[in-house]
């Protein structure tokens, strides 16, 4: 579908989120293996970065109209965002951290969203 920039498999298009998953699946594996927690956590991060770049930019170009949506190399940085949050969520200080963040996310939240349902107007 991203070569052929069109949606081309009929009822079948969807599954061109099973297709990046297993590219990320069969690569993944081995750059794990290969690097240490913090050039892992590099390598993520560039990614991150390069991805919404590179996909902005071909987002500005219409013969890429398909190909931002389904090809690995657009989509890339979805999966990296999970795999450094997992190696975030494996620091025990970073879990401190991201525990103590989200009881202050609560404690604002929580009376922002009970008054929600009033939408401000008085009741009688």
């Amino acid at each position: 579908m991203a070569w052929l920039n069109e949606w081309c498999f009929g009822a079948f298009d969807h599954f061109w989120s099973l297709a990046v998953e297993e590219h990320f699946d069969l690569i993944w594996p081995a750059v794990v293996l290969l690097l240490t927690r913090r050039g892992l956590a590099f390598v993520c991060a560039a990614i991150i970065a390069g991805v919404g770049i590179e996909r902005t930019i071909a987002a500005m170009d219409s013969r890429f109209d398909v190909a931002v949506s389904v090809a690995t190399y657009f989509r890339a940085d979805g999966l990296c965002f999970g795999a450094l949050l997992a190696l975030l969520l494996t620091s025990a200080l970073a879990r401190k951290k991201i525990r103590n963040a989200a009881w202050i996310t609560i404690t604002v939240l929580l009376p922002v969203l009970a008054g929600v349902g009033d939408f401000g107007q008085a009741t009688t």
